[in-house]
């Protein structure tokens, strides 16, 4: 999709903060936030990858944790189509 590319790798909270007002006004909808096992270094931010699952077809913003390396963050975004 094209948003991947005009969000790419999110360096600082600015870039986070974009790369959701990208995806407001690109008609996606905020669903929900969950955690999952894995490894960001939080020099770089954070990541966008395309989500397509149990709850429609989207982005998943995938944020550094804080208080552990062993698990991130992850947004999923669901076009308000397919939004339940």
């Amino acid at each position: 999709m094209k948003i991947n590319r005009q969000i790419g790798v999110m360096k600082t909270m600015k870039d986070y903060c974009t790369a959701r007002e990208i995806l407001i006004l690109s008609g996606f909808k905020f669903h929900h936030t969950g955690n999952r096992r894995g490894y960001i270094s939080r020099k770089i931010g954070g990541f966008i990858e395309e989500y397509e699952g149990k709850f429609g077809k989207g982005f998943a913003l995938i944020l550094p944790r804080y208080d552990t390396t062993n698990y991130v963050n992850v947004e999923y975004w669901i076009k308000e189509d397919d939004y339940e």
